[in-house]
């Protein structure tokens, strides 16, 4: 088990990585993180920093299978290799998804506080919205925007509207029945 406070979200695909490190406390961006790639055998593969928007990019080595990120005297370490656990595949939940954007799409990640919940027990989801444009990352303007929750085999859908805050971070919950 790891407490920490940085997360991280990352993309990538045969031969990049993008890596974000971010604040779980408070969603705002981790700059000048250490980012490290690591062997099975704890070697050092690579070493960068992340860009004040918390963006680390490099190229990926094929005997990399852990990633390592360091801020302060806190630091995440996540199963990195060519196929990791912790990818998350969206065909494993049945989850409808598609190849091309809405047209007025605003990207956000949304998570909550754990993995698993009870019937009738609160589901509290925090979020972070970024824009992109030329030069990375950005705040975008304050919105809302509605939220849709399909519960298990697609029995019912929960719907909500949700605000982005002056720091693009949402707050909601939700209960379950």
């Amino acid at each position: 088990m790891q407490l920490t406070d940085l997360g991280l979200i990352w993309k990538f695909n045969n031969a990049d990585a993008w890596i974000y490190v971010f604040s779980q406390e408070t969603g705002l961006p981790v700059g000048n993180a250490t980012v490290r790639l690591l062997t099975n055998e704890n070697e050092t593969l690579l070493t960068t920093k992340t860009s004040p928007a918390g963006i680390a990019y490099f190229h990926r080595d094929p005997g990399c299978q852990w990633l390592m990120a360091e801020k302060g005297d806190d630091f995440q370490v996540v199963e990195f290799g060519a196929h990791p656990l912790t990818n998350v595949p969206l065909y494993a939940f049945n989850l409808p998804f598609g190849y091309s954007e809405p047209r007025h799409s605003q990207p956000a990640f949304l998570f909550s506080d754990r993995p698993l919940y009870q019937p009738g027990e609160a589901v509290h989801l925090k979020g972070i919205v970024r824009a992109t444009n030329e030069t990375g990352l950005a705040l975008p303007q304050p919105l809302s925007f509605n939220l849709r929750v399909t519960k298990p085999r697609r029995r019912k859908n929960l719907g909500a509207t949700a605000h982005s805050f002056a720091h693009r971070d949402i707050h909601r919950g939700f209960h379950f029945a």
